[in-house]
């Protein structure tokens, strides 16, 4: 309440109201008079304090306004950020300044003449020649000596049947084989290669496995009896190792090669075959057989072999050269007759 009726400061309206009742409260000694002046007074000031601060507040007001056209004036004077826009290949940079080139893209290189791209699509396909050689190639091989093929290469297929490349002449003549190229293989023609190449991988390792058996039985050392595999046995007991068990234990070796590399088998008779293959394989190695039967069982595996040699892309096994007695394995009994 006392903030209220007084100012802050001895300068302030209401402060020199309220002295000015006091003191007329004093001079009149009650005098309503004196009071009623005071009252007044008292009025007055408050009325002029409060247009003075109606005056502050809207030079305060206006304060604030300027400063807020001051800052929006800054604001329009700063520089704006560059823009960028693409044109072709550079790049242009639009500002106040102008307009400048900020970046350009270096030229692509110029296209290699078809002749040259022909010559360097055949390297990657193993051509090894010079261009000059290339470029008599195409010529031996239908181009025209005035004009070089036009086109993109097409595969296709050559007389023999092998595979090409051929060309599409400018003049709408014939199209010319493009030589040293061929088209990339298929991953079926891969698969089939290697396929291939494994079979016949597989048949010189039988014919060698044949041979290598078919000499050892002729040599006829190896245990080929129920006796002479006891007899072996002892000697392993003592530490012995005798001729005919060393060449049995080869066999048996070559034997199991052969069991587990059954030659490819087509056919109405392929499984009956399969089944006979793999038993006269294992025969070949048993060393309780006598070496007769066991020449057999090795003359059976080869016919076997010669039967399905085409299939399997490797030669046909020559037949054994037969020791003495001639024994012929019978499908039908299960045994040699």
């Amino acid at each position: 309440m006392q903030q209220g009726l007084l100012g802050d400061s001895t300068d302030d309206p209401r402060t020199m109201a309220v002295l000015q009742g006091v003191v007329g409260l004093l001079g009149a000694r009650g005098n309503v008079q004196g009071v009623a002046q005071g009252l007044l007074g008292y009025q007055g000031a408050m009325q002029q304090a409060k247009q003075q601060a109606a005056l502050e507040e809207d030079r305060a007001m206006r304060r604030q306004m300027a400063e807020m056209k001051l800052r929006a004036a800054a604001q329009l004077l700063q520089p704006k950020p560059a823009d960028y826009k693409v044109v072709g290949d550079a790049l242009l940079q639009v500002g106040p300044g102008g307009v400048k080139e900020a970046y350009r893209a270096p030229a692509k290189p110029e296209a290699m003449p078809s002749a040259v791209r022909e010559y360097e699509y055949a390297r990657q396909q193993g051509y090894q020649g010079t261009f000059q050689q290339f470029k008599l190639e195409q010529q031996r091989a239908g181009a025209s000596s005035t004009s070089v093929s036009y086109g993109t290469p097409v595969a296709a297929v050559d007389a023999q049947g092998n595979p090409v490349f051929i060309q599409p002449a400018k003049d709408g003549g014939a199209p010319a084989i493009i030589p040293g190229m061929r088209p990339p293989k298929s991953a079926a023609e891969e698969r089939a290669e290697q396929e291939k190449a494994g079979r016949e991988r597989q048949g010189k390792q039988m014919l060698s496995a044949l041979t290598d058996a078919e000499n050892i039985l002729k040599g006829g050392r190896a245990t080929a009896s129920g006796i002479g595999n006891v007899v072996d046995a002892g000697a392993r007991v003592v530490g012995v190792s005798t001729p005919g068990a060393q060449d049995a234990a080869r066999l048996e070796s070559l034997s199991g090669w052969l069991v587990s590399n059954v030659p490819r088998m087509e056919g109405p008779q392929s499984n009956y075959d399969v089944q006979t293959y793999m038993t006269m394989a294992g025969k070949v190695g048993d060393r309780t057989t006598p070496i007769p039967e066991r020449m057999a069982a090795l003359q059976e595996v080869r016919r076997l072999q010669q039967k399905y040699a085409s299939i399997n892309g490797t030669p046909a096994a020559q037949a054994p050269v037969n020791q003495g007695q001639t024994l012929r394995w019978n499908p039908n009994t299960g045994s040699f007759d």
